[in-house]
């Protein structure tokens, strides 16, 4: 008697600054497997060798293919074996065999047996009962949508790379699959390729997705699924940008190597994303320090108050100290009759500082993050707010800067593992640029986003971070 079988399961949480699940594709009808079992591995021989009473065989499939390597553990009531897929003679394409009557399983038609395969960080586990004979029992095992696809293959990385090259300006409207785009870098968009679109910076600030590109037009990119957000850029505070995301299969970053993005400029920029169906290794660094919000130039007028800094609102204006959103207000202004001050820190999801007062008291610094208007699983992720710059003394020439926010990093893979040399960073940025006389000091920005979703995952100890960063002294502090 032959029997033949095929499960199809997604199995595992995703850990990150959260916990939460995927739901499982649904698995084939019970009739039969699905047709590609049959067209691609094709049935087995299925003749036990010698006095074996009862033997499986079987394909393990990953991403629609039997894959060679894959781990397929076998256990009984009496004992385990764990065997590999490989080539052999039986088919053209891998596959794994094993007695089930011999030791140490010593199964009997009726009995249950449990087959678990593994492959490239995931898993698929089914429940069989052992028939009379020879029988073939292939594992279909998913590839997660939240760690891809695997299609850009292994990374290295060794120097400065920016993995996202490839981003434009786009505004959506929820319920469409269409995206107009302009001011695209890079080599362009492809079909097939995935794209995170994320609103950075007015209406609904922070709401993003993901998406994969079915057509490429020159001015829109159609979709193959509709938006669930409305994405806008205007001639006002309104910007949003969509960036493609890679889909590796292993990434591994070297001792020395980085990972950096081009920072957020106005339009686009500030975000690094990508999937990993295998396992991400980082040793290097991925660096999104200061490649938030931008902090504003100080102000030359003689005696003016400083400027803000740039929040979730839009640009900073020269003489306040009023915060502006995420953004630090700018200090009292040297002609003030208690003298120039500090500007306020940025912050990340709340308001930022509002510039100082009194002579010179500079080094105000970043203020603490907050997520109070963010929700837990950074469906809403929002760059660090930038500081505003010191109150200015007259007459200045130089154009120091505050502290620009910290970016969004976005890592989803089977297995994400952070060693003691690693580091992934989305801190506020320093203030630039000293303070001359009676000026007020610059202001530190705030931590941006950090979203990271595996299976299994080794962060170290404070190996990720978003922190705010310090500002600079006044001169008389």
């Amino acid at each position: 008697m032959q029997r033949k079988f095929s499960v199809v399961v997604v199995a595992g949480l995703l850990l990150a600054i959260t916990q939460s699940t995927f739901a499982a594709p649904k698995p084939p009808a019970n009739s039969s497997a699905p047709s590609t079992v049959a067209s691609v591995g094709g049935i087995l021989p299925l003749t036990c060798a010698g006095n074996t009473a009862r033997c499986l065989y079987g394909y393990v499939y990953y991403g629609g293919t039997p894959v060679s390597g894959a781990s397929v553990r076998i256990d009984s009531l009496f004992g385990t074996t764990t065997i590999t897929t490989t080539s052999g003679g039986l088919s053209a394409s891998p596959y794994f065999q094993s007695s089930l009557s011999d030791a140490p399983l010593l199964a009997s038609a009726g009995d249950t047996i449990t087959l678990t395969a593994s492959y490239n960080g995931s898993s698929a586990t089914t429940v069989y009962v052992v028939a009379p004979g020879g029988q073939q029992g292939d594992v279909v095992i998913p590839i997660s949508p939240l760690s891809g696809n695997g299609s850009d293959g292994d990374l290295t990385v060794t120097g400065l790379v920016d993995v996202n090259p490839v981003r434009a300006i786009v505004s959506g409207t929820a319920g469409s699959n269409v995206l107009t785009i302009s001011g695209v870098t890079g080599s362009g968009f492809q079909p097939n390729q995935m794209v995170l679109i994320h609103q950075s910076r007015g209406t609904n600030a922070g709401v993003w997705e993901q998406r994969t590109i079915q057509l490429v037009g020159t001015t829109q990119l159609t979709l193959t699924a509709p938006l669930s957000n409305t994405y806008t850029t205007d001639s006002g505070a309104s910007r949003a940008q969509a960036l493609w995301v890679p889909q590796y299969r292993n990434l591994t970053i070297n001792a020395g190597g980085t990972i950096e993005p081009a920072g957020w400029h106005g339009n686009v920029g500030g975000i690094s994303a990508f999937l990993a169906s295998g396992t991400v290794t980082i040793n290097g660094t991925i660096s999104l320090l200061g490649r938030g919000y931008r902090g504003p130039i100080f102000g030359t007028s003689p005696g003016s108050e400083g400027t803000q800094g740039e929040g979730e609102v839009g640009d900073g204006s020269y003489n306040s100290q009023s915060a502006n959103g995420g953004g630090g207000g700018g200090g009292q202004s040297y002609s003030s009759p208690n003298g120039a001050s500090g500007g306020g820190g940025g912050s990340h999801a709340t308001a930022g500082t509002s510039g100082g007062a009194g002579a010179g008291s500079g080094r105000t610094p970043g203020a603490a993050g907050n997520l109070s208007n963010d929700l837990p699983d950074l469906t809403r992720a929002l760059f660090g707010g930038a500081g505003g710059t010191g109150g200015n003394q007259g007459g200045l020439t130089d154009t120091p800067d505050s502290g620009k926010g910290g970016g969004f990093i976005f890592i989803s893979a089977s297995t994400v593992v952070v060693t003691g040399s690693g580091n992934i960073s989305a801190d506020g940025g320093p203030a630039n640029g000293g303070p001359h006389d009676q000026s007020g000091g610059q202001a530190g920005g705030a931590g941006g986003s950090v979203l990271l979703k595996s299976q299994t995952i080794n962060l170290g100890t404070n190996l990720v971070t978003a922190l705010v960063h310090p500002g600079l002294n006044g001169p008389n502090v």
